[in-house]
């Protein structure tokens, strides 16, 4: 069983080639990305090398300014080079239950690494199957 700093280091890695390659599929630099999100080049550097990981309110800043959702920029749901998936209002109907309401209020408050945790936890739980 991997330990718990593994499974920090992959989720990192992971999420940071996931930016990498989002953002080299549009032909944006480091430095453009770094401006539309307020950051500086080098942490856009350091998460795209799986350095450090963003908090929430970050990468969510980042998913947008890529044009894709949280979910897509965690776990490459789209394929690199794809066009931008913007979110329509009725997707985020399925957001507003109380438990996720709840969890979107305590995910800032978490350590860096117990949000890697939940991350990975929440990537290998069943997901809801849509609708043929």
């Amino acid at each position: 069983m991997p330990t718990s700093a593994a499974v920090a280091r992959d989720v990192y890695d992971r999420i940071g080639d996931r930016i990498r390659e989002l953002r080299a599929a549009q032909g944006m630099s480091q430095a453009e990305l770094a401006e539309r999100v307020g950051l500086t080049d080098e942490a856009v550097s350091r998460a795209e090398r799986g350095v450090t990981l963003p908090t929430v309110r970050t990468l969510g800043s980042i998913a947008r300014a890529l044009g894709v959702g949280l979910a897509e920029l965690a776990e490459g749901g789209a394929p690199a080079g794809s066009p931008p998936r913007t979110v329509a209002s009725d997707e985020l109907a399925e957001y507003a239950s109380p438990e996720l309401k709840r969890l979107r209020r305590l995910l800032p408050e978490l350590e860096p690494r117990s949000l890697a945790r939940l991350l990975d936890l929440a990537l290998l739980l069943p997901r809801k199957r849509s609708p043929r």
